[in-house]
């Protein structure tokens, strides 16, 4: 599996993800924590993000339950209730597959 640096987004700062970003540093990933299960409310949108990037979609126990390669101006929801959403480089959507399992328990909170 790939060490990552990843990003815990909350607030503000979950809301701005990256937007007006030309590109996504290879070992970087960022993670948005729902606080609960949803699937509406686990949907991202690609609004002024002008690159594509790799969406990983986890439910509670960190597991995949869908993923996608999301591409600019597009709007993308998982295809079950998502807790948490991980943003990161398209290269690294191929690791990871449905059930697999997504550790960040040394995120660093932005």
């Amino acid at each position: 599996m790939t060490r990552f640096r990843m990003h815990y987004l909350q607030g503000f700062s979950a809301f701005w993800g990256l937007r007006f970003r030309t590109n996504i540093p290879h070992h970087t990933a960022w993670i948005f924590d729902l606080k609960r299960s949803t699937r509406i409310g686990a949907g991202i949108d690609m609004f002024f993000v002008f690159m594509e990037i790799g969406v990983l979609w986890l439910d509670a126990d960190k597991k995949v339950i869908d993923a996608a390669l999301a591409k600019p101006f597009q709007m993308y929801w998982p295809k079950e209730k998502a807790r948490y959403v991980v943003e990161l480089h398209p290269e690294h959507l191929s690791s990871y597959q449905q059930g697999s399992r997504f550790s960040f328990d040394h995120a660093i909170n932005v």
